[in-house]
């Protein structure tokens, strides 16, 4: 068990056989219709929706690049701004910016424009920044077009294209 309650509902739902098995069978929207509405009913009254979901999605995405062995850095500071995941690496992003990925998630909106700003300064490639939050302005985690399975998804695909991963192992 973590100090986070929520985690524990998160990673005992991704535990289950049948989370496995969407894994398992590259079904990432299945996967998350079955995770994260679970996940955020249990959480009520410990947090706030946005603080749920984010710490949902951020679980979901280590996860995944967890199972995949997918080089990455997590939650590291970088010319002074917290970066919440990098794709492959800090080294990566510094020698050609094309072959990296910033992977931000905020609470609402206005932070992942703010956010999505403080970024395009470390990674100049602008398509190369994405924003994952509970509302539907960038990647939404549950509705919304596109989606934290279309980020998985993508994730997968860039990493294959770019040859940075064993991602294909999932997709």
């Amino acid at each position: 068990m973590s100090d986070n309650p929520i985690k524990d509902v998160l990673f005992e739902r991704l535990n289950t056989a049948t989370a496995q098995h969407l894994v398992s069978t590259h079904d990432y929207a299945g996967l998350v219709r079955y995770v994260v509405p679970h996940c955020i009913s249990k959480s009520q009254g410990m947090v706030t929706y946005e603080e749920a979901a984010v710490i949902i999605s951020t679980g979901i995405l280590h996860y995944m690049l967890t199972v995949s062995a997918t080089p990455s850095q997590r939650k590291i500071t970088y010319d002074g701004m917290d970066v919440d995941i990098v794709l492959p690496n800090v080294r990566q992003l510094e020698r050609e910016p094309s072959l990296a990925i910033i992977i931000q998630i905020s609470h609402n909106c206005d932070t992942a424009e703010r956010r999505l700003n403080e970024m395009a300064k470390i990674q100049p490639v602008r398509q190369n920044i994405w924003s994952l939050t509970p509302y539907d302005c960038y990647y939404s985690i549950l509705d919304g077009s596109p989606s934290l399975s279309d980020l998985l998804q993508r994730m997968i695909e860039f990493s294959r294209a770019h040859n940075q991963s064993k991602l294909g192992l999932l997709g």
